[in-house]
């Protein structure tokens, strides 16, 4: 459950979200739920002149095509940032992977990745800040 964390850290907090993942298939699975779910179907984001403005079969045949609303250029208004660039997943999310032990046993479990606490040969950490980025797969 990471969408409520990562809405309330962009929206609220105007931060970005880590997620530390296990396998490039558990990020691919998220960024395309997260992708539905932030910026809207992927039918009414395409761009290449495929795009639709709204599927057939979520109308009724007797529904009025005139009232049809154009989901296509509705979404994209919501994805248009303040300062007129488009919302897209990274703005959000950043994903880290964990990392494989080396020591070459075969594991399900993943290492964190280290990190360093800035300027310091210290354990003592008092802020998230203090840590070096993640650096992305």
């Amino acid at each position: 459950e990471f969408e409520f964390p990562a809405y309330f850290n962009f929206f609220v907090q105007r931060k970005r979200c880590t997620l530390i993942v296990d396998s490039d298939d558990a990020e691919r699975n998220i960024r395309r739920v997260f992708s539905e779910t932030l910026l809207g179907p992927a039918a009414f984001r395409r761009t290449d002149g495929e795009g639709v403005s709204y599927m057939e079969e979520d109308f009724d045949p007797d529904f009025p095509r005139e009232a049809i609303p154009d989901f296509q250029k509705e979404l994209k208004h919501f994805r248009i940032m303040p300062n007129g660039e488009e919302l897209v997943l990274e703005t959000l999310l950043k994903f880290c992977h964990f990392e494989v032990p080396g020591d070459g046993l075969e594991r399900n479990l993943g290492v964190p990745p280290t990190k360093f606490v800035k300027g310091s040969s210290s354990n003592s950490v008092k802020s998230q800040d203090d840590y070096e980025e993640c650096k992305p797969v």
